[in-house]
């Protein structure tokens, strides 16, 4: 599990993530545990700034750090993430994974808070997220 500094991961979340791996699970191939998401607003931003932030009001399922439990076994077969994105390396990593045929188990749960402020990467280095994603869809594209 990676966690980012500044969310906040319910108490008790990995240990519910990882009694998530039952022995049924170990045997339809399920490799990741995946629970959900909840933004919020950090203290400091004022309501212009949240005006211009629009943030989903319910929980989400999304490969973030602090709500998804991965195997190693995972690692040791795909490898790591390329280290030459800066932006969604984790959506990269998650289509070798899927094409790998591994299994994300989804839970309604919400393990981690995601707090939204001025300095999140997503809306410092747009232009280097678009640009990455980009270049994802058309190294995938590429092997269709």
């Amino acid at each position: 599990m990676f966690h980012d500094h500044d969310d906040i991961m319910q108490e008790g979340a990995l240990k519910k993530l990882y009694d998530e791996f039952t022995p049924e699970e170990f045997e339809q191939n399920t490799m990741a545990v995946e629970a959900k998401v909840q933004d919020w607003y950090s203290p400091e931003l004022s309501e212009e700034e949240k005006a211009k932030t629009p943030i989903k009001q319910k929980p989400y399922w999304g490969l973030f750090t602090g709500a998804i439990l991965i195997k190693k076994e995972v690692f040791d077969k795909i490898g790591y993430f390329n280290e030459s994105v800066h932006a969604g390396e984790i959506i990269e990593w998650q289509s070798k994974m899927n094409s790998n045929g591994f299994k994300i188990k989804k839970i309604d749960y919400v393990s981690t808070k995601r707090r939204v402020h001025s300095t999140n990467f997503g809306k410092t280095h747009q232009n280097t997220e678009f640009k990455n994603y980009a270049a994802i869809l058309r190294a995938k594209l590429k092997k269709v």
